[in-house]
């Protein structure tokens, strides 16, 4: 018995354990009394509500809110992917209040992101290279702008579930089989059912990688064998997110969204970044500028070691990874910047994503792989060194950003009353942020 104690000891990989801390010194912050003045923020405590009370009234997938709109009622999660919002919900009804739900959602999907770039990393890196993945990941400014700047609950737990797709298809690849089908077919069911943006961009991702990952074996039957066992998860994933799917594609008629909403083009151009604020130090932020604005960027040590992460990978001869993620930051960088504005207008349904900011989420995870990388340039006697030296340094580039907002909501209790005040006052519909699910009143019948 104490053999296979041991022997099972041994087989435990101890970095996931880091993984999972990592965030710690980034959560921190988060943790205040009230809610962090997100643009998006209030939104979802809202929902959180909501939900909670829908699902103690035996609503286990509701997509109606009696008291949304005004007090008329609105569909809110049959356009709006529910999954975050759930997640929130059930924390809420273990006993927390909505504000500590929100929050401890965020908690948890930075930590469970945290641990998928750690296992995407451990396919081709050695643990202490994957920690500072995990770093990067973790560190990223604009995670930190997501949570204070922007709120958007839904667009965080999503982006927490790309690197499991990416993983899922390098372990379908070297092991076709049903159950690693799953991998791929879960987080990305996932991603559908918490934010549709999300799942866009990661698809437009995703899709060439699908492709091109089983592209390393010679023969044919064992390429298309991988193909079919990655489609498999692909086809499986749609299926696990049909009940949001469905619904969401038989009704966006009646939306706004449906159509070409008037302010898009200029909605992406204000949207779009320099190549200066993608790779720069975020300055120390004045929590009483009433015009705040955060800083959008990858940040500069994140680009640096980037670059050197490229130049590791050459030169241990992994020449496939090192352009293959080359390509996908390029991409990221190319896509968030105006010069791609046509692309933007080109592919279909692709200006609805109004931010190209979003990209900068993708972005994060090769900026960990590429940055990570940067490590294999020296030897391996000196990864801890270089893990301690380059995680302090990547950890004090956020420092300036990790609470700019004081918290300036606090609510203990929620209310419908309490809901269509909110509506009223800051003059938004079904308590979403913009106009994409606006009625088209008497124009789709």
């Amino acid at each position: 018995m104490a053999y296979k104690l041991q022997k099972w000891l041994r087989t435990i990989d101890y970095g996931l354990f880091i993984a999972i801390i990592i965030p710690l010194i980034g959560i921190l912050p988060t943790l205040g009394t009230g809610l962090a003045n997100g643009a998006d923020a209030p939104f979802h405590a809202h929902r959180i509500y909501a939900l909670s009370e829908l699902i103690q009234n035996g609503q286990l997938y509701p997509r109606w809110v009696s008291y949304f709109h005004m007090g008329y009622g609105y569909p809110v999660f049959n356009f709006y992917a529910p999954g975050a919002t759930y997640i929130g919900a059930w924390i809420h009804l273990l006993g927390f209040n909505v504000v500590t739900a929100y929050q401890l959602t965020n908690v948890l999907m930075w930590c469970v992101g945290s641990v998928g770039i750690y296992w995407l990393a451990r396919t081709f890196l050695p643990i202490k290279l994957a920690l500072l993945a995990c770093v990067l990941w973790a560190y990223a400014p604009s995670r930190f702008y997501e949570f204070w700047w922007q709120g958007s609950l839904a667009q965080t737990v999503a982006t927490s579930f790309i690197p499991y797709v990416f993983y899922g298809i390098i372990r379908t690849t070297r092991h076709p089989l049903l159950k690693n089908s799953l991998w791929i077919a879960i987080p990305f069911a996932l991603i559908v059912l918490s934010h549709t943006p999300t799942t866009y961009i990661t698809a437009l991702f995703v899709a060439p990688f699908c492709a091109l990952a089983p592209l390393s074996y010679k023969s044919p039957s064992l390429i298309i064998k991988r193909w079919f066992y990655i489609v498999s998860g692909l086809v499986i994933s749609v299926g696990l997110s049909a009940i949001f799917l469905i619904p969401v594609f038989a009704e966006v008629g009646y939306v706004r969204i449906a159509g070409e909403l008037p302010d898009t083009i200029e909605f992406l151009r204000k949207g779009f970044v320099t190549t200066a604020e993608l790779f720069s130090i975020p300055p120390p932020i004045d929590s009483t500028d009433v015009t705040l604005v955060m800083p959008r960027t990858l940040g500069l040590i994140g680009g640096i070691l980037s670059i050197w992460g490229f130049i590791a990978l050459l030169y241990r001869r992994k020449y496939k990874l090192a352009i293959l993620l080359l390509i996908g930051l390029g991409c990221i960088v190319f896509l968030a910047m105006e010069s791609s504005l046509d692309i933007w207008l080109l592919i279909p349904a692709f200006r609805k994503l109004r931010f190209p900011e979003r990209m900068l989420r993708m972005g994060a995870v090769f900026i960990a792989l590429l940055g990570a990388s940067s490590l294999l340039i020296i030897p391996k006697r000196w990864h801890t060194v270089g893990l301690g030296i380059l995680s302090i340094l990547v950890i004090a580039q956020t420092l300036p950003i990790m609470h700019p907002r004081d918290d300036d909501r606090t609510w203990d209790n929620l209310s419908a009353v309490d809901e269509i005040r909110m509506e009223y006052v800051e003059k938004n519909w079904g308590t979403t942020a913009y106009d994409e699910y606006k009625p088209n009143w008497g124009e789709v019948t």
